[in-house]
């Protein structure tokens, strides 16, 4: 049986996650209409700045879609641990306590596992899109160093949308 993990409860809540990204945007977009009061904007000129907001505003957006990645990882492994320490009965709960038993501590139990588990049990595609936007989160995490071959281009809404889905079903 895998040894628990602590859960720290500070995990990011998906409206929280949506809520910075529009605070950011909206700061930044102030901050590059207002450019002519900072010094650094001095040598600038309108192609330059629009484009410094423009890669800004990008790198923000990736950086959030990490953030929902992320949490939704967080909301997987959440769920298997309730599941597993609540020793729930239902079919699925079942499955985990098995799984869990393979392993001396459950953070070693990978994601793409877990999807492809909690895919056996709940309708849809909801699991295969997720463990696909897994390979996502794993380019963003190491760097961005190589051509991704993700299959599908993710952006931030398509990830909303997914982590809004998978918070109704483990609502359920």
């Amino acid at each position: 049986m895998a040894k628990r993990v602590s859960l720290s409860k500070e995990h990011l809540e998906i409206n929280d996650i949506v809520e910075y990204k529009k605070d950011l945007e909206q700061s930044l977009r102030y901050y590059y209409l207002n450019a002519g009061s900072f010094k650094k904007f001095a040598s600038y000129n309108t192609s330059e700045l629009n484009q410094e907001k423009k890669d800004r505003l990008k790198e923000l957006e990736i950086g959030c879609v990490f953030m929902i990645l992320s949490s939704i990882e967080s909301f997987i492994r959440i769920n298997y641990e309730y599941r597993v320490r609540n020793r729930l009965k239902d079919e699925l709960s079942k499955k985990l306590k098995t799984i869990d038993k393979d392993y001396d501590k459950a953070y070693k139990i990978s994601i793409d596992k877990l999807c492809d588990t909690y895919k056996e049990y709940y309708q849809g595609k909801i699991f295969s899109h997720i463990k696909s936007s897994f390979k996502l989160r794993h380019w963003l995490a190491h760097g961005r160093y190589w051509e991704p071959k993700l299959g599908k281009k993710y952006d931030f809404n398509e990830l909303y949308s997914l982590a809004s889905e998978l918070d109704r079903l483990f609502s359920i």
